[in-house]
């Protein structure tokens, strides 16, 4: 009986160990220059020399970071990889309440279907004109084939949520 509650234990024990090594995410080192795709690289130069003027904008407030990964076929031009990264920048923009409201929610009751009033919470953005910047042309990888880019996402504050 105590072997078998030694062999359970270490089964268990190393379940868990292996379960949270393979799950960690590896680190990201500086890609060498000789690795970066030319596109990529003259889109990201682009963006780069375009960031100063939103960041000299002191209405635009910062609101998060992120390491992306750019596809290297998938963007042909800067404006394109620009539309790529302020979306990624309104997708996480968090959301805040603005507000309440009353709606009128379909409930069976029995057999009968009555209108019953509900309170519903109403969300907003709490950023509008969401920018995704790339402060200085440094990229990243893990194994030597996908590109990462550091981006700061910047946004101004969004009327609706100033109360």
């Amino acid at each position: 009986m105590i072997k078998i509650n030694k062999i359970t234990n270490y089964v268990v024990t190393s379940a868990l160990v292996t379960s949270t090594l393979s799950c960690s995410k590896k680190p990201y080192n500086l890609m060498p220059k000789h690795l970066i795709p030319h596109k990529i690289e003259a889109c990201v130069n682009t963006l780069v020399k375009k960031s100063p003027k939103v960041l000299n904008d002191t209405t635009y407030k910062y609101y998060g970071k992120d390491t992306l990964e750019i596809k290297q076929n998938k963007y042909k031009t800067a404006e394109e990889l620009e539309k790529f990264l302020n979306k990624k920048a309104q997708e996480n923009d968090k959301n805040v309440a603005i507000g309440t409201y009353t709606a009128m929610v379909p409930m069976y009751m029995g057999k009968n279907l009555t209108l019953v009033p509900q309170v519903r919470t109403e969300y907003a953005k709490a950023h509008v004109n969401h920018r995704g910047i790339v402060k200085s042309a440094k990229f990243y990888t893990t194994d030597s084939t996908k590109v990462y880019l550091p981006v700061e996402y910047y946004g101004q504050i969004n009327p609706e949520t100033i109360k």
